[in-house]
């Protein structure tokens, strides 16, 4: 959709766009003419049979899509009897930065363990993200932790006694993904105070 962010190192995206009556319609990065725009899209002429809810569809390839910035592109369409849009469309990406996880813990040997992450950058720019975690490093396979959906991450572990690795995953709304790595070793504290 429009004012999306997009991943980072993204530099072309499968966008469509809907007109109510057939039209074929162009793309370009400067907002310019219909005759002067370089970029043609693949578009439904068909009267008879409109794409989408009584809607034309033209899909692109939207390309030069730049991290870190917000990426304008416009877009006119001219219908069957040569009438053209005098105003462009105007769609929007914004481009963004890797997340990335900047502290994680427990390490080394700990009697409570509680497995924290804190990340940063990312789309939003803060390190807001949903992060899981897993005895496999595979993202299907990982449970989310309790506490997320922000730039710090916590979740209360209940393990046996011995040497832990647990690989985390770290996910934004741009579709970033930062991933790292825990080992520790957790021991049953049998003190008293």
């Amino acid at each position: 959709p429009n004012g999306n962010y997009v991943r980072n190192g993204l530099q072309s995206i499968n966008v469509s766009f809907y007109s109510n009556e057939p039209a074929s319609c162009k793309w370009s990065l400067t907002d310019t003419g219909y005759e002067v725009m370089p970029n043609k899209m693949s578009c439904n002429l068909n009267t008879f049979n409109p794409s989408v809810n009584n809607l034309y569809e033209c899909s692109t390839v939207l390309s030069g899509i730049k991290d870190d910035a917000v990426n304008k592109y416009y877009v006119k369409c001219q219908d069957r009897s040569n009438n053209t849009m005098q105003q462009s469309y105007s769609y929007t990406l914004i481009g963004t930065i890797p997340l990335s996880i900047v502290e994680k813990g427990p390490s080394g040997k700990v009697a409570a363990s509680i497995l924290t992450v804190k990340t940063a950058d990312g789309a939003t720019k803060d390190g807001k993200s949903i992060c899981g975690y897993g005895q496999q490093d595979n993202l299907a396979s990982m449970i989310q932790f309790l506490s997320t959906d922000s730039n710090m991450h916590s979740q209360k572990l209940a393990l046996e006694d011995g040497t832990h690795t647990l690989y985390i995953k770290c996910l934004d709304e741009a579709g970033n993904l930062a991933s790292d790595s825990v080992t520790f070793t957790s021991f049953t504290d049998k003190l008293a105070p």
